[in-house]
């Protein structure tokens, strides 16, 4: 079935002209533009007034019409261009009529007023015959329009503003007022200036395609495809307003729909509009297979949701497992005090945002709903976990492997828990073999892996505590379970030495030709822990004299380093086969 929709290119002229009026659905965001989109208006503007350019392309407006009236449309995307276009016009407007005011004879007094009025009517409407004010060709949502409707009725210009008390989106609307109001003066000395960069540049010289569709489903579909194609559409804004459009197309109240709004902003708020993508996807993909990318991430929402009963149930259910996402990025967070060994618990989230990994998160989505619903305990929770650990240890940061596997592998095994299939912990963890890597390829993956301490500083940190953990076991109880491991990551006392040194010095350029420093330098075998104060000491000089320095650390990694006559490329090549082999008893699971 073809998508109906109708195209045309238009003139900001054009886009209020026939007394057509245009609303912003009240869950639409609020206005959000600044000085830095303001100011690329002003110069696009500019370089049609100087003649350098004959129009200025706008891009895309995509309207809705209203089926009880051909004048009336809803903006589903472009109301920050048409709300700042109309600021501009009432600056310009505000201008004439204080030269109105100034004119040293009556024929120029009249002349500018009606400059004021037929840009008042071009722009921000025509007067009512009865009441005798200007109804605005343009509202914003229910947030903005109050205090946007005062801007255009000149209630707000005309007495002395309380910025304080503003709102964000108020200030901006308002700031915006006045950056194009100090552009003008700045710029033209004549009315008649001020009239012709009006009437040319802007009424004539900005071009948009303007896309008409007749109901909501088209509009949100068209909506999606322009933002696949580049156009900047906030995916938060896309669904948000898809969902909140379906309330209002069903009758909702609009204190239930605010009340919607209001947690739906509150969940956004806290997560940000880039961990928001993040956070759905993984959502989504607990509740359906095969895994939805992030480009279907709308169609989805789409194809799934399609009445007020499963938009009310999405925006619910979003709003919690928002929380549930937050405190699985941010370990500390207190939603998991109740939790049974949640020292054990954070330790293992906390490993897991230090390997910067995502793929698990759908299978945790559906493992606390199966908790909650019964069918598992808390404990498994904590055990899946560490399982997770082990295997993103191996898969992803070691072994570098394909992370659209592991992705379909969690998506699988996530919907399969959901829908009942997998009723105890070793059938959920039974699935995950497949991208537990084995042995030979982890401790061959391990033995020539190298990370730049610049960039994974403390990675790097959290692999060496492990290993000189466990090379201590014989006088010290060792369990990647300790949450005290973890804490030492942050300790500036242990530090990471450079046994090559990041600097290179003559003294290192017999075994180490100063071509090949970069290949050595990071490699784990090169490194070791060491004690901040005698890494100061060991600084950049010669293995010679770092062999002594490394026999009076208490770090067992540091004094097996000093048991080498000669540090030399084969040297670290054997001592990180050694480690290897550690790193494969340390990070296992016995399936």
């Amino acid at each position: 079935m073809r998508t109906q929709f109708e195209t045309t290119t238009v003139r900001a002229t054009d886009i209020f002209a026939n007394a057509k009026t245009y609303k912003v659905p009240l869950y639409q965001r609020n206005y959000a533009w600044t000085e830095e989109q303001w100011e690329v208006l002003w110069e696009d503007l500019w370089y049609i007034h100087t003649g350098q350019e004959s129009f200025h392309y706008m891009g895309p407006l995509l309207f809705q019409t209203d089926e009880t009236t051909t004048d009336r449309f809803f903006i589903i995307d472009g109301q920050q261009r048409l709300a700042t276009l109309v600021l501009l016009a009432l600056a310009a407007i505000h201008k004439f009529e204080a030269w109105a005011q100034q004119a040293s004879s009556e024929n120029e007094r009249r002349e500018n007023e009606e400059r004021a009025e037929i840009f008042r009517r071009r722009f921000i409407g025509e007067k009512e015959p009865t009441a005798l004010y200007y109804r605005s060709r343009l509202e914003l949502n229910k947030t903005d329009n109050p205090f946007f409707q005062e801007l255009l009725s000149d209630r707000y210009v005309k007495r002395p503003p309380i910025r304080a008390r503003l709102p964000e989106s108020h200030t901006r609307l308002y700031d915006c007022y006045r950056f194009f109001a100090r552009k003008l003066a700045d710029t033209f000395q004549s009315p008649r200036a001020v009239a012709e960069f009006l009437d040319r540049s802007v009424s004539q010289g900005l071009l948009f395609t303007r896309i008409l569709v007749a109901d909501d489903a088209n509009a949100y579909l068209i909506f999606e495809t322009l933002n696949a194609r580049g156009i900047e559409l906030a995916p938060n804004d896309l669904i948000k307003n898809y969902i909140f459009a379906i309330f209002a197309r069903e009758g909702v109240p609009e204190t239930d729909i605010s009340l919607l709004i209001s947690k739906w902003d509150r969940m956004l708020e806290a997560l940000g509009s880039r961990e928001f993508t993040h956070f759905l996807r993984a959502y989504i993909n607990s509740h359906v297979t095969p895994v939805v990318r992030q480009e279907r991430i709308f169609r989805y929402v789409k194809t799934h949701i399609t009445n007020r009963e499963a938009a009310q149930q999405f925006v619910e259910d979003v709003s919690e497992k928002a929380d549930l996402y937050l405190a699985l990025r941010h370990p500390a967070d207190e939603f998991w005090n109740p939790w049974p060994d949640h020292g054990r618990l954070r330790s293992f989230l906390t490993s897991l945002r230090l390997f910067s990994v995502r793929q698990h998160l759908p299978l945790l989505f559906s493992l606390y709903d199966a908790i909650n619903e019964g069918r598992f305990d808390n404990h498994v929770f904590t055990d899946l976990l560490r399982d997770i650990v082990v295997i993103a240890f191996r898969y992803n940061v070691v072994g570098k492997r394909n992370p659209n596997v592991m992705e379909k592998v969690y998506n699988a095994v996530a919907t399969a828990l959901r829908d009942g299939q997998l009723e105890t912990r070793p059938q959920v963890r039974e699935p995950l073999r497949e991208i537990y890597l084995p042995d030979n390829e982890f401790e061959q993956s391990f033995a020539n892996v190298s990370f730049s301490t610049k960039r994974h500083k403390r990675l790097v940190k959290y692999i060496l505590l492990l290993l000189e953990a466990y090379r201590r076991r014989d006088t010290e109880k060792f369990s990647l379970d300790d949450p005290a491991l973890l804490g030492q990551i942050d300790d500036s006392r242990i530090t990471v030495e450079h046994v090559l040194p990041q600097t290179f010095t003559d003294e290192w350029a017999e075994a180490f030709p100063a071509h090949e420093h970069e290949t050595w330098v990071y490699r784990l075998g090169n490194l070791t822990l060491l004690e901040d104060t005698l890494n100061r000491e060991a600084a950049n000089l010669s293995f010679e004299e770092k062999r002594e320095i490394y026999q009076k650390s208490r770090f067992r990694l540091a004094q097996d380093v000093a048991r080498y006559e000669r540090w030399t490329p084969e040297t670290i090549l054997r001592r990180q086969q050694e480690l290897a082999g550690d790193a494969v008893r340390v990070w296992r699971l016995d399936f």
